[in-house]
């Protein structure tokens, strides 16, 4: 028997064109879409997700394809639960957007434009470590970048005031940062694209023991976004904490691919 109770409203009708199309290859949405008395550029926005399915069309759409009764409550069922979980979805994303999380310090585009480059948040995590020393040199040489450009770089995050310097250490802000959520950004573009750059890297470059990188492949409902967003949030903060607690010694960046940032192999030199 098969198996439809979690198809997709429109993946219903897509499964009738194409079983049409099987037995014709010369027809065309046009020719479905006269069937189901739609026009063809309606009918496009459908099969592409442009636009959902309403009950409304669904009943027009059994009744044109001549669906047995079974079929067509099972069809319009499904009509039903994919508006009830995008009504679900829509609530849950505005009450996310609404949830500011008061230990976080949101940067404005602007500022984060200026401090997008990974050295930037290296640096400011790198301050957390037990043997963090201010001096351009070992800092440089921690992360893998010119002592010029270390110096540059504090220089720019005090003068947009995320750092300050007090009785010659320095000093954050505020405890931690983050950027926009779901808002298209170049800057933000840049540096996921680093990190990623990055990430390959420390596939040749650092030993397995010291990093790691997976992946799963799933299927999913897009209908559930906020709620994956917001659980791969919680993720990242509840594991960021773990990773916290404690005396620290490296930074790493997580994606995920959790990968170092500090040169491993350069703390020994230094603490001799």
């Amino acid at each position: 028997m098969e198996n439809t109770s979690f198809q997709e409203p429109i993946q219903w009708i897509q499964d009738e064109f194409y079983r049409r199309k099987e037995t014709d290859s010369s027809y065309s949405t046009r020719s479905f879409a006269k069937v189901l008395g739609v026009s063809s550029g309606r009918l496009s926005e459908l099969f592409s997700g442009k636009r959902n399915l309403t009950l409304k069309m669904g009943e027009r759409f059994a009744e044109a394809l001549a669906m047995d009764p079974d079929r067509e409550a099972a069809f319009k069922n499904s009509i039903i639960d994919n508006k009830k979980n995008r009504t679900k979805s829509s609530r849950l994303y505005n009450n996310l957007k609404k949830d500011e999380d008061k230990n976080f310090k949101r940067l404005n585009q602007d500022i984060y434009s200026l401090i997008s480059k990974q050295q930037y948040f290296a640096i400011l995590n790198l301050m957390k470590t037990k043997d963090f020393k201010n001096c351009p040199i070992w800092i440089g040489s921690r992360l893998e970048i010119p002592p010029a450009t270390v110096e540059k770089s504090l220089e720019l995050m005090k003068r947009v005031g995320i750092l300050k310097e007090e009785n010659g250490e320095l000093v954050r802000v505020h405890k931690k940062y983050r950027t926009t959520d779901n808002i298209e950004s170049r800057a933000i573009k840049t540096a996921h694209r680093e990190k990623l750059q990055h990430a390959m890297i420390s596939l040749e470059t650092i030993p397995v023991e010291l990093r790691d990188i997976t992946s799963i492949t799933c299927p999913i409902n897009k209908d559930k976004m906020p709620e994956i967003k917001k659980l791969i949030k919680d993720f990242r903060r509840g594991l960021a904490q773990f990773m916290e607690e404690g005396e620290t010694n490296e930074v790493y960046n997580l994606n995920i691919q959790l990968v170092p940032l500090t040169n491993v192999k350069e703390e020994a030199r230094f603490n001799q």
